[in-house]
């Protein structure tokens, strides 16, 4: 079993930005939580974790769950400005998370809101499976949102962003992503060579957290891509 690591920069006392762990007993950590510049969004209640996590991100993670499950990242996606949410959601699950955000909930029949937006600060692209919400999504965040132009209908599975960049696959359409979100994009496996960042990465711009089965050099791509040292 590969132990937690929390990478530290030598002699120089101070936590690097990057953490490998897994959560639930899970190495896809975009399906139990995501991450903004304010908070932790985590579907995962083991307190030794969340200190790392929250080590490393800078921010207070808000303990929820989703359709009874932990996968509150496969269920729900957000910013700075509040997260978004399937109609499908038990009652006192939304309320636990109006207590902490603003709330979108979207009547739609897909419930898998974090694989089909990808969003930061800036702005959001959406899936063609919520093309009629896009609007309703941009007015909420106050930010612009599009629906993704290529035929990927996962977009937030294969990619992640922060407010410093984007992991995204080969064949998904980076000029769209960069223009909207306002980042660079860049390519780059997780959990030793899957092509689905969004699922497996938590991130914002202070750091980011990925699953054990990472590899070195998997970890220096994504840092080059989320964590570029010119900003």
């Amino acid at each position: 079993m590969v132990e937690n690591r929390l990478w530290q920069s030598p002699g120089s006392g101070r936590w690097a930005n990057y953490l490998q762990l897994s959560l639930n007993g899970m190495n896809y950590l975009g399906l139990v939580g995501f991450a903004t510049d304010k908070y932790c969004l985590l579907g995962c209640e083991n307190r030794r974790k969340i200190e790392k996590i929250e080590r490393v991100l800078g921010v207070k993670c808000v303990v929820s769950r989703a359709l009874a499950t932990n996968l509150v990242g496969l269920f729900c996606a957000g910013n700075s400005r509040g997260i978004i949410v399937p109609s499908a959601l038990y009652e006192f699950e939304r309320e636990n998370l109006e207590a902490h955000f603003r709330v979108l909930t979207l009547d739609s029949r897909y419930t898998a809101i974090g694989n089909l937006v990808l969003i930061n600060d800036n702005g959001c692209v959406v899936s063609k499976l919520l093309k009629k919400h896009a609007e309703e999504i941009a007015e909420f965040f106050g930010i612009p949102c599009e629906v993704y132009e290529g035929s990927e209908r996962l977009i937030g599975a294969v990619a992640v962003a922060n407010n410093r960049g984007c992991v995204a696959g080969k064949k998904i359409n980076h000029s769209q992503i960069e223009r909207v979100l306002k980042v660079s994009v860049g390519y780059s496996t997780a959990n030793f060579g899957s092509v689905h960042a969004g699922s497996c990465i938590i991130t914002n711009s202070r750091g980011f957290v990925v699953g054990e089965t990472t590899t070195g050099v998997e970890l220096n791509q994504i840092k080059e891509i989320l964590l570029p040292s010119s900003q």
